[in-house]
């Protein structure tokens, strides 16, 4: 069975449910970045930093941790389906202003370099094909911080056309660190 597509608000209402520090967008960001480098246990590793900054005597809550291993499971089922069914966790134009937003993509960009990192890919430039120029582009995009604009149909096309660059880019970095798509253990998903 395929698990269904993580939201936003099912992420940070997990992620306020443990009590931690780390945004939703960042904890998004490196979830798909341990999933695009692979390795072992990604999903306790992800868990595992994400909890890091928690007192390991503070009871953790159950539903929460089981949200997290739904947007586990969802973010990878969605990478593995190639292009179209990747979706960053960003706040929507409904709950957020475009600035806050665009400093959410940076967020998701900072957490998913960091992802690479933690999943042993430190040497972006060893890495094949157009991999190392677009992780460039998403190290620069991480780095955005306090940008103001206005709110107006241009800056929301614009930040529309950053948020699918980034979404192609990841996609484009999984299937090249992950070779052909290779079904979930316990899914009906076929191979692509």
């Amino acid at each position: 069975m395929v698990s269904s597509p993580p939201v936003y608000e099912q992420l940070l209402e997990a992620l306020q449910g443990l009590d931690v520090e780390v945004s939703a967008p960042e904890a998004h960001g490196s979830l798909c970045g341990l999933l695009c480098a692979r390795g072992p246990d990604v999903e306790a590793r992800w868990i595992s930093t994400i909890l890091a900054s928690k007192d390991e005597r503070t009871v953790m809550s159950r539903a929460s941790l089981e949200a997290l291993h739904d947007v586990y499971r969802a973010s990878e089922s969605e990478l593995c389906e190639e292009l179209f069914g990747f979706q960053l966790l960003l706040p929507s134009d409904d709950e957020a202003e475009v600035a806050e937003r665009v400093a959410a993509l940076g967020q998701w960009c900072h957490g998913f370099m960091l992802g690479l990192a933690e999943g042993g890919i430190g040497d972006l430039n060893a890495l094949p094909d157009e991999v190392p120029e677009v992780l460039e582009d998403l190290s620069e995009i991480a780095r955005v911080a306090g940008y103001e604009t206005e709110e107006d149909e241009q800056n929301e096309a614009a930040y529309a056309e950053l948020v699918e660059y980034v979404r192609v880019a990841v996609t484009l970095a999984y299937q090249t660190l992950q070779g052909p798509s290779q079904p979930i253990a316990g899914s009906d998903q076929p191979t692509h």
